[in-house]
């Protein structure tokens, strides 16, 4: 029978098209861990296929949903951490030769079991040895008022890649760094620059500007850590929208923060558009698809994707999903823009 799953580790052969290879992978952060039995026989932990695209390589390779990765391309994986397996697969031209362990549902739950408590433990046991360069920066800082007290305070504005994302108090930035202590308690955290009980004046506010770039740049060098949710939700968020220059008049109704999103459109062209973060997924479709230069009639046919980094396949964002949102939680692996407007429908009846 075609769905009779081979129990036995065998090979699978994945040949990348425009797509890439067409399946994403998860697993352990960490090498190593206790072995465990499949089909009678003991393995270290592996990395697993968590998503395969529908009529993608992979899928048409015979790879299949929960497969265990046993070797890629004549190299064990067994007990790899994720980050080497993923970058072994990206090491990979055009063909993948997986050796696969084919489980069903029932057995894949009980194994991730594991894994799912490694990824819900303490984040001070993941590794924290892996570092890369993330191009996080503080170019600048702003005075608002709080339209309820009056009083003025600073914001910070926190941008990647050259982008603006968020801004943020100094008192927030204090309540990061103890968020981060109690999910990493063995890390040895740069300290904060220094906080004063008075007001700061220009020279001070700069030099404290350049003191939590500082922080935030050696910070977000451990991956782990850049990846983390709560640093994730810290650079997510928006600033509240209670807030105005100082010298600004109180408006009927609360401002709404105007953000930049960058996007590829169908001619592979990267754009910028301003958005509100909390934009929805229809609202940024039709900017990106008047940018575009697209007809009513055609824009039927688009959709909003993201690009999954670590399989190289495209994921339909949902309509119930912020693109912004999206857009920013792929920081650390993008370097252009993880949003694309594709076309997905060739006739509007499907």
């Amino acid at each position: 029978m075609a769905d009779e799953i081979d129990e036995s580790p065998h090979s699978v052969i994945v040949r990348k098209n425009h797509l890439g290879f067409g399946f994403n992978v998860r697993g352990q952060v960490n090498e190593g861990g206790t072995l465990r039995p499949i089909k009678g026989q003991l393995y270290a932990p592996m990395q697993y296929v968590s998503a395969v695209l529908e009529n993608g390589p992979a899928k048409e390779g015979g790879l299949r949903l929960y497969d265990r990765i046993l070797e890629i391309n004549g190299e064990s994986a067994e007990g790899l951490k994720h980050g080497v397996v993923v970058d072994m697969i990206r090491r990979a031209t055009n063909e993948l030769r997986l050796t696969v362990i084919s489980v069903d549902q029932d057995d894949a739950a009980h194994l991730d079991s594991t894994t799912a408590q490694a990824s819900s433990q303490a984040p001070s046991e993941r590794d924290l040895s892996e570092k890369r360069a993330l191009p996080i920066s503080i170019p600048d800082s702003k005075e608002l008022t709080d339209d309820h007290t009056g009083e003025p305070y600073t914001v910070f504005n926190v941008y990647l890649s050259g982008r603006h994302i968020v801004a943020r108090r100094y008192s927030e930035f204090d309540q990061l760094l103890n968020k981060l202590k109690d999910r990493f308690p063995d890390f040895a955290f740069p300290r904060l620059p220094m906080k004063w009980p008075w007001k700061l004046n220009l020279q001070a506010t700069d030099q404290r500007r350049r003191g939590l770039e500082e922080w935030i740049d050696q910070v977000c060098a451990y991956r782990a850590i850049a990846e983390d949710e709560v640093l994730l939700d810290f650079l997510k968020q928006g600033q509240a929208a209670s807030v105005r220059p100082t010298g600004t008049r109180s408006p009927s109704s609360p401002a709404k923060r105007s953000v930049e999103l960058r996007a590829i459109l169908p001619d592979t062209r990267a754009v910028s558009v301003d958005v509100e973060q909390s934009s929805s997924c229809a609202t940024v479709l039709d900017i990106l698809c008047t940018k575009a230069k697209l007809s009513v009639e055609a824009s039927k046919y688009f959709a909003l994707f993201e690009i999954i980094e670590e399989a190289k396949f495209y994921r339909k964002i949902r309509k119930n999903e912020f693109p912004h949102r999206v857009y920013v939680s792929n920081h650390p692996a993008q370097t252009s823009s993880s949003v694309f407007l594709r076309r997905w429908l060739f006739t509007p009846s499907k």
